[in-house]
């Protein structure tokens, strides 16, 4: 019965996080470094007031998150190195400094 419970207790405060008839949508962030080159493996956060989004980008320096924000907020971590911008944008491209290592 305590896992029933805990189970019901866990759904309903998902489903309580998100607003209801919120439209979620999915935003390609792509990371390059100084020369253009794609970041691999680099932590996409887009931080939102409804719920927050993390992602690794792939070997092409994208990852596509969901979200149901329209402000984002994105920040790009890799190797101690960090970017943030601000979009409303679909597809966003971030500029990592310091190179792709």
């Amino acid at each position: 019965m305590k896992a029933r419970t805990a189970l019901l207790s866990a759904a309903l405060s998902a489903s309580l996080a998100l607003p209801a008839g919120a439209t979620s949508r999915d935003v390609v962030i792509e990371v390059r470094d100084d020369a253009g080159r794609p970041v691999v493996q680099a932590r996409v956060l887009i931080a939102a007031d409804e719920s927050d989004a993390v992602g690794v980008t792939d070997a092409s320096g994208r990852v596509t998150l969901r979200t149901q924000s329209s402000q984002l907020q994105i920040v790009v971590d890799k190797d101690g190195r960090q970017a943030e911008v601000r979009s409303t944008a679909e597809h966003v491209s971030v500029r990592l400094q310091g190179g792709a290592r």
